[in-house]
């Protein structure tokens, strides 16, 4: 079959040249059209269903609104997981599904049961945008040209007076987010920062009593007097007339409401309250640089879109809003774009292609001495690529610059180069003895002597990427884009090895090929056959050196670290400081910014990192946007690090973030009460989206009790705090956040003649605030909201003296019908599968990541006993990894027996096969865990697909050697001389395949730029791998040979097939 195909292709050359030209036409097309993004979406499908209940406390939300939502969504089909975050005013469930599971149908899923959930009157739940963690691909502010010049201003911006925060984050809501979510693409605009406009009526309870009135009264009366009604249709004539009755309230009629009338003089909402303009309780803050209050957005990517094709978008309409839409003075201005992570990994990993190309290009024309045979070769580059693209393309499979640099295009060429040099060889050969030939009986019969071969080989290697596709979740989506384009890729090339190559030397090989040998190799092939001659003849000490290798194997991967992924330099810093669960807003601030006056006189966080001139830009999050996406509090203060290129940084760092991150890390120390935590932006999301923990370890303890749950939770924090490379250790705590519990006194109240609904409607409205109705200006909505005045609920006292309207027209304090207490409660409360836990979070720094996790794990377990009904489970990086080793250790030694299997198919019998595979597990692994050790490159998934590469790549060696050992034997040969001849033969492709495969990798493995850290260990495994199976293998493999190789020579008709 093979061999008919070089026959077919030969015989029709036109047809396979302009199928060539075809294929590159339409690989051109399908590049074009194929997405590629700097990192994959890793991260699970889920849903979200957020439900916000303003001012009300962690466990009513746990109890009325995430439990039973919990309830309902637990039937949700492929469903994996149920998770809920609890915090006051706040629930969001999230629901994790398999992996496969289409987002569309999860979010239906979800959909159809919410009309399900018993919620309290009032409440509405909505599903979370239709993003994934790694979707936020900008952030901007909106500036004020007078007061932050950016280079979006013009002359006319900046003479421009400056607008409130209120009228910003109306400009914001009403405007700038209708015109970006109109980008296809975009899932959400989430706006984060400034001040919400409310039209405020703070009502005296003391004017209240004297005019006879409640609270209720001021409600009813503001509703009521705001509306527009219908009055149908009326003729006119021949015309029709719609009816309008015109009664919606403008901003200066609110105090002039009348409430009541008393002896014939109305009761004016003036009389028994004040009317301003204020804001709705602030949720959250975001600073840029020098700006210390700023509107900002986060604009999200809709899942499954093309990051860079959005982006475009994106600007195209910031552009569009700034020129056309937005007042004079207001411009967009974006601090955080996906882009610059996009061009930089790009360039980095385009850069490294272009060296490795260039590198295998040089190798080529060195060892074969001809540019027209290394140019033959060197066409199969781009085209195999281009096939791959074609597929990829086709079938929808997503590709990434991990997929793309991890490609190896030494390794794609390897079937080419041996075809080529065994048909210039023997056109060389036929050259310099002066026949005379015709080319393409000669060509025919060089190309069939190698073709089974290289098939085999080529299918070896993609055979070895299979247990790549069967990695799960995050693993499994990073890698098998890499896996399919390899793969295809491969097949590619084998295709073209077989058909194009042969067809381009009768072309390009018709005034003949001399035979030409480097000089090196012919230095190399003079030590080398004398060593190999003696090398047989004490294979002994071979085989003891041999076992002795397969030794140092063990010892090196016992004493080699291990983590999950490497993880790729986004270019930025994601600093998170964790507060005391109860910390006011204002203090918050304080923190963030540093007190400047006063005894109480000290830095803050911003000014601390603001001496760092490594950091391009800064931004700071305190609590959280206004729609709910992101469930915490005033407690968690977030920063934006966006770092200039490495080349600026202070010399003494030398470019090493790690670094940067100690020493950053040792001057935030000091502040008293916040922990601190490093990641970086897309990290830290997809971290939380595996385990539901901001943090790249957790430690998660199952149980009821709150109380129990921080014991334990500090039992094992202590456990955990001295083992070297824990950094960033920090518990997520439920408790700490102090509730002013107004417990009703029903017989005392009842005795006044009070409902408990009326001393509720008292808290929840006149200390909480309700909306009573809404202004409407314009495309403008704003919260009429009535509440008593700051000096009647500003504290506890006040509140227990607020005094409640009675029936008859007087008043009783709050205290006479109600307890009023401080007591403690939860800040939040985190729920998985229908069980609460609390977290530890932690990172691993200078330190392999399993190490430090296994010596936590046993100090964990030799000093806290965990109660019954109680569990502890390790999650993040830990578990990911630990899945992902498991997988492996199933399926790499079934893809070991497969390609045992092909060998045997091969070659026809067990002993050479065995050859084989046992030379590729003697000599491939030592110099891969050498290079690991050496390069101090922990082992981790990415690691060990470098070695699944690695053994492919080097059965190839093997399958040339030992198909021309049996060729030799079957000619006549003894056994040692055919391996000698065999081994002289056959050294220059077996180097030229080992090498430029080698080379084809340096770039990645010694590249340092943003971008090459996913690759980097495929490529370290893979280049010490190989160098180790070039040197041992000529050796092992013709000792291995003679020790187990078959008495009798192979058939010749064998052969010749």
């Amino acid at each position: 079959m093979i061999e008919r195909i070089v026959e077919v292709a030969l015989r029709q050359r036109a047809v396979v040249v302009v199928a060539a030209a075809v294929l590159a036409i339409l690989g051109a097309g399908a590049f074009h059209r194929l997405p590629i993004e700097a990192y994959p979406d890793v991260a699970d499908t889920w849903v979200q269903i957020i439900t916000q209940w303003p001012g009300h406390a962690s466990e009513e939300i746990e109890r009325q609104i995430s439990i039973p939502a919990e309830r309902v969504m637990s039937g949700v089909p492929r469903r994996t997981a149920v998770r809920s975050v609890s915090i006051a005013g706040l629930s969001v469930v999230t629901l994790i599904f398999e992996d496969g599971t289409d987002s569309y149908f999860a979010r239906q899923q979800v959909y159809e049961r919410l009309a399900q959930i018993s919620l309290p009157a009032g409440v509405t739940p909505v599903l979370g945008p239709l993003a994934s963690p790694v979707g936020e691909i900008l952030r901007y502010r909106l500036v004020n040209c007078k007061t932050t010049r950016t280079s979006e201003c013009s002359e006319e911006d900046v003479a421009t007076p400056p607008r409130s925060l209120n009228d910003l984050k109306d400009l914001e809501e009403y405007v700038v987010e209708r015109e970006l979510l109109a980008a296809n693409g975009v899932a959400d605009v989430v706006s984060f920062g400034g001040t919400v406009k409310q039209y405020q009526v703070l009502v005296d309870p003391t004017l209240l009593s004297a005019n006879q009135l409640t609270f209720e009264d001021v409600e009813r009366a503001l509703a009521a007097a705001n509306g527009n009604a219908g009055g149908g249709v009326v003729p006119f004539g021949r015309a029709a007339l719609n009816v309008r009755g015109i009664g919606l309230l403008r901003p200066e009629q609110v105090a002039d409401v009348a409430v009541a009338v008393r002896d014939g003089t109305p009761v004016l909402v003036k009389h028994v309250a004040k009317v301003q303009i204020g804001h709705q309780p602030r949720l959250g803050r975001v600073s840029v640089d020098d700006e210390q209050d700023v509107v900002s957005a986060i604009v999200l990517l809709r899942k499954g879109e093309e990051t860079q094709v959005v982006l475009g978008r994106v600007h195209e309409r910031i552009a569009d809003v700034n020129r056309r839409v937005l007042p004079r003075g207001v411009k967009i201005s974006p601090y955080y774009d996906r882009t610059d992570l996009m061009h930089t990994t790009t360039r980095t990993v385009m850069t490294n292609l272009v060296e490795g190309i260039a590198l295998v290009s040089v190798v080529l024309f060195l060892f074969l001495g001809s540019a027209r045979a290394a140019l033959i070769v060197g066409v199969t580059i781009p085209l195999s690529l281009l096939f791959a693209f074609i597929f990829m393309d086709a079938a929808k499979i997503p590709a990434n610059l991990l997929s793309i640099g991890a490609i190896d295009f030494g390794m794609i060429v390897d079937g080419s180069i041996v075809v080529v040099e065994n048909i210039a060889r023997q056109v060389g050969e036929k050259r310099e003895r002066g026949e005379r030939h015709d080319l393409l009986p000669l060509v025919r019969g060089a190309s069939r002597e190698v073709a089974r071969p290289v098939v085999f080989a080529i299918a070896i290697i993609v055979t070895a990427y299979l247990p790549i596709f069967t990695l799960e979740r995050v693993e499994g989506k990073l890698f098998s884009p890499m896996a399919w384009t390899v793969g295809v890729a491969l097949a590619g090339a084998l295709l073209l090895s077989i058909t194009l190559v042969p067809v381009l030397t009768t072309f390009l090989f018709r005034r003949g090929v001399r035979e030409y040998e480097n000089p090196v190799l012919r230095r190399l092939r003079r030590v080398y056959i004398p060593l190999l001659e003696r090398a047989l003849a004490r294979p002994a000490l071979v085989l003891l050196v041999a076992f002795g290798i397969v030794g140092a194997d063990v010892a090196m991967a016992r004493s080699i670290g291990s983590e999950f992924l490497p993880h790729l330099d986004e270019g930025a810093i994601w600093l998170r400081a964790s507060m005391p669960a109860n910390i006011s807003f204002a203090e918050a601030e304080a923190m963030v910014d540093g007190v400047q006056s006063g005894v109480r006189k000290r830095p803050g966080i911003r000014e601390i990192l603001a001496r760092y001139p490594e950091i391009d830009t800064m931004s700071v999050q305190i609590g959280r946007p206004d729609d709910g996406t992101d469930p915490t509090g005033f407690y968690n203060a977030e920063f934006l690090l966006v770092l200039k290129d490495k080349k600026t940084w202070r010399k003494e760092l030398r470019g090493d973030k790690d670094a940067l991150l100690e020493a950053m890390s040792r001057d935030l120390a000091p502040i008293p009460g916040i922990s601190f935590g490093f990641s970086q932006p897309i990290s830290d999301n997809i971290e939380e989206a595996i385990t539901g923990v901001k943090g790249q370890l957790a430690v998660k303890i199952v149980g009821d009790d709150l109380n129990a749950l921080e014991d334990l939770a500090e039992q094992i924090a202590r456990s955990i705090k001295d083992v070297p490379g824990v950094v960033d250790l920090g518990i997520f705590r439920q408790l700490g956040q102090s509730n002013v519990h107004v417990e009703i006194a029903r017989e005392r109240a009842e005795r006044f003649g009070l409902t408990v609904e009326q001393v509720e409607d008292v808290v929840e409205h006149g200390i909480g605030g309700q909306p009573a109705t809404q202004i409407i200006e314009g495309e403008l909505r704003h919260d009429v909201v009535v509440r008593y005045a700051p000096d009647v609920r500003d504290n506890v006292d006040a509140i227990r003296n607020l005094l409640i309207p009675l029936p008859g027209g007087s008043a009783v304090p709050l205290s006479q019908v109600a307890d009023v207490t401080v007591v403690g409660g939860a800040s939040r409360i985190h729920r998985e599968n229908n069980r609460r836990y609390i977290a530890i979070k932690f990172g691993v720094r200078d330190r392999d990541l399993g190490g430090a996790v296994d010596e936590a794990q046993a100090n964990v377990a030799a000093s806290v006993r965990v109660p019954e009904g109680y569990t502890v489970t390790w999650g993040g990086e830990f578990e990911s990894a630990r899945r992902a080793e498991r997988r492996l250790a199933i399926v790499i030694p079934a893809t070991l027996v497969l390609i045992f299997l092909l060998l045997f198919v091969m070659f026809g019998r067990p002993r050479e096969a065995l050859v084989v595979l046992a030379n590729v597990l003697i000599t491939s692994p030592v110099g891969g865990l050498l290079a690991l050790l050496v390069t101090k490159t922990s082992f981790s998934v990415s690691a060990g697909v470098g070695f699944l590469a690695l053994f492919g790549v080097s059965v190839q060696t093997g399958v040339i050697l030992v198909s021309h050992i049996g060729i030799a034997r079957a000619r006549g040969l003894a056994l040692d001389e055919a391996i000698v001849h065999a081994a002289d033969l056959r050294l220059r492709p077996i180097m030229m395949t080992a090498l430029v495969a080698t080379l084809g990798l340096v770039p990645a493995a010694i590249s340092t730029g943003i971008g090459s850290d996913s690759q980097k260990p495929l490529a370290i495994v893979v280049v010490g791998g190989l160098f180790s199976s070039l040197t041992l293998s000529l050796f092992v493999l013709p000792v291995l040979y003679k020790w187990l190789a078959p008495r009798t020579a192979p058939l010749p008709e064998h052969e010749a097939a």
